[in-house]
């Protein structure tokens, strides 16, 4: 299951479709404009968009049915995604700053 969903793996489940896709992924989770600009997130970026963050059931600034949306769209099964834990760098720094 990807955590971050990029057009190499979007491709693979949509094929010609997969810049759209990034777009509507996009839009759906707030992670700003998609583009070549400045300020903008390119397509073309290998870390992709990280769609955990925005499934997480404590995200409460993106609905139920857009974290729908995005599982669909990512390939995600959101009750796998709810289980995942992960660890926020923040505690790692304040852990060197001791």
């Amino acid at each position: 299951m990807p955590l971050n969903v990029n057009i190499n793996n979007l491709t693979e489940m949509h094929g010609s479709k997969a810049v759209e896709v990034f777009r509507e992924i996009a839009d759906l989770g707030g992670y700003g404009a998609v583009g070549n600009g400045e300020g903008q997130i390119s397509p073309q970026y290998a870390g992709g968009l990280d769609v955990q963050g925005a499934l997480d059931p404590a995200n409460t600034a993106i609905s139920s049915a857009a974290k729908d949306r995005i599982a669909e769209l990512a390939g995600v099964d959101r009750r796998n995604s709810d289980n995942f834990q992960t660890t926020s760098s923040a505690s790692k720094q304040k852990k060197a700053q001791e």
